[in-house]
């Protein structure tokens, strides 16, 4: 049977938290981190019809950076020339946890936190997120 909306849309965003929890799984960069977190916002704003509030969002957000004609991993290795990748795909996340807050993203922090029972660091990201 084929999955609803919401199925798909629950998927977008389970997959939108494990890279926020694992960024350089996704990506061998901060860039491609950066693209695939744009990617998996994009496909969950078209399904609920949020590319409007995606778009503004995003652009407040880059405003708010500075990133100027820029995005998050240029901006930050710009402003940060030693900084290693993981640093740069850390400040890539954070700042599309904002654009994810900021349109209602349900990211499940709670169940992907259970999925590291075993690894304290990773259970002990985003102490601020209870859901």
């Amino acid at each position: 049977m084929a999955k609803s909306l919401e199925q798909i849309a629950e998927s977008l965003a389970l997959r939108i938290g494990h890279i926020y929890f694992r960024p350089l799984m996704y990506g061998q960069n901060a860039g491609e981190v950066q693209m695939a977190l744009d990617l998996y916002h994009s496909f969950w704003a078209e399904l609920l019809d949020k590319k409007q509030e995606l778009s503004e969002a995003a652009r407040a957000i880059a405003r708010q950076q500075e990133c100027g004609a820029a995005n998050f991993a240029h901006r930050y290795r710009l402003d940060h020339p030693d900084s290693s990748e993981q640093e740069r795909a850390e400040y890539v996340v954070e700042q599309w946890r904002k654009i994810s807050k900021l349109i209602g993203l349900p990211v499940p922090y709670s169940k992907i936190r259970s999925e590291f029972k075993d690894n304290e660091r990773l259970r002990s990201l985003f102490p601020d997120e209870g859901n």
